[in-house]
């Protein structure tokens, strides 16, 4: 009974560790996380660090992501339409 609990916690113990692994692996990151544009219509290209799917979205309707989806490691453009007021923008993607 014994050596059957030791066994069923190490394999339990071996599932966790792979499972902490993988989150690991599985982490994203964006090379730009903060970025200025003009007030004329500018695209600046940005990348993205992953092993996963992922998608970005902006709310603004003056500000666009191309591709707004992808799988894996790669580059993506964020776009701005031109500033036609005085006002500052902001927009958060997501």
């Amino acid at each position: 009974m014994k050596k059957t609990l030791i066994l069923i916690l190490l394999t339990i113990f071996i599932f966790n560790s792979c499972d902490k692994e993988k989150d690991k692996e599985n982490t994203t990151k964006i090379e730009k996380t903060n970025l200025t544009f003009s007030k004329e219509e500018e695209s600046k290209l940005n990348s993205i660090t992953t092993q996963s799917y992922w998608e970005i979205y902006s709310e603004a309707d003056w500000c666009y992501i191309t591709p707004e989806i992808g799988y894996g490691s790669g580059e993506f453009m964020i776009s701005v339409k031109k500033n036609t007021t005085n006002k500052t923008r902001a927009t958060t993607l997501s």
